[in-house]
């Protein structure tokens, strides 16, 4: 376990403790930001937005609640902004 001092000084200097949720929260915002334009969350799947992968993390979204492995509050986030979980044919 680091001593609290070095715990303290790496959090002001802006230490990411958990980059993996800091970088689904980034594309969660991204995913509202494309909703705002856009008008719903039917990102392509290919779809580059803000120079981010946005298609590619919703598509990693989509596979993971139908394998069950969607994490709770991860899946009430995404219901909350009226996230799409399944496409009609033609939509990627």
């Amino acid at each position: 376990r680091l001593p609290n001092w070095l715990i303290t000084e790496l959090t002001s200097m802006g230490f990411s403790w958990d980059p993996h949720e800091e970088a689904w929260q980034s594309f969660y915002t991204k995913l509202q930001e494309y909703k705002n334009e856009y008008g719903d969350t039917q990102v392509p799947a290919k779809c580059v937005y803000q120079d981010v992968n946005l298609g590619g993390w919703v598509v990693t979204q989509r596979s993971k609640y139908k394998l069950g492995k969607l994490d709770r509050e991860k899946e009430t986030l995404l219901r909350h902004i009226g996230f799409t979980w399944t496409l009609r044919r033609g939509k990627t």
